[in-house]
């Protein structure tokens, strides 16, 4: 994400290096109530499917209460046929 060209005053070229570093992933899911924040996880790995599962039976399910209502944008990860299920 750090650009490749770019102009000064006066129309010229900017000639700087970019760093070389890998970037890391890092991913944090939570869920936040009137309690604060519920559940947490942090993982160094893009969020897929089988991520947020997990997320949703080992950090969310445990700490859910009789009466709470999870509510999920629509991130495509959500719609994941099983996650309505995971949280029964």
């Amino acid at each position: 994400m750090t650009r490749l060209c770019a102009r000064c005053q006066g129309g010229t070229r900017i000639h700087k290096g970019t760093s070389d570093s890998r970037w890391k992933v890092l991913a944090i899911l939570g869920a936040i109530g009137l309690r604060g924040m519920i559940a947490t996880m942090t993982i160094e790995a893009a969020t897929d499917r089988e991520i947020f599962l997990t997320c949703l039976d080992h950090c969310l399910k445990p700490k859910l209460q009789a009466g709470d209502v999870v509510v999920m944008d629509n991130l495509s990860i959500h719609k994941a046929s099983s996650s309505g299920r995971a949280l029964k």
